[in-house]
């Protein structure tokens, strides 16, 4: 079952929450991803209760424990696709290698979508050493 994310119901509902008001969006690239041709999954989320079982239309994704590269954005969301590449190049110079083909946005703060200017979020890969 597909959800719009614009529905509102069941698609929204945040059920056994724990933590600060955090926010994910977590994306699954497919194997040998091409992001010029390949489509990806993106999943929007928020923590919650290990043994919490998900309103039906949900999944519930849990997020592997591992070391991650980090990258704190700030500035306009059309920008924010800069993130990936500078991540992306830090980890290529550094002494790391991508661990996964998944990673995350953590939101901790909610702006408004007039407010694009000044989005913020903490950019996520999994590494691991070389």
């Amino acid at each position: 079952m597909s959800l719009s994310p614009f529905v509102r119901g069941v698609s929204w509902k945040q059920q056994n929450t724990i933590g600060l008001p955090v926010t994910y969006g977590v994306f699954v690239d497919p194997p040998n991803y091409n992001p010029d041709t390949d489509p990806f999954s993106w999943i929007a989320g928020v923590e919650v209760l290990h043994d919490a079982e998900p309103p039906e239309g949900m999944i519930s994704y849990e997020l592997p424990k591992a070391p991650y590269a980090v990258l704190d954005y700030k500035g306009d969301i059309d920008r924010a696709g800069d993130a990936y590449g500078q991540l992306y190049d830090w980890i290529t110079q550094s002494e790391y290698v991508q661990a996964g083909s998944y990673g995350f946005e953590m939101y901790s703060k909610v702006y408004s979508m007039t407010e694009r200017q000044n989005a913020e979020f903490s950019l996520y890969f999994p590494v691991r050493k070389k």
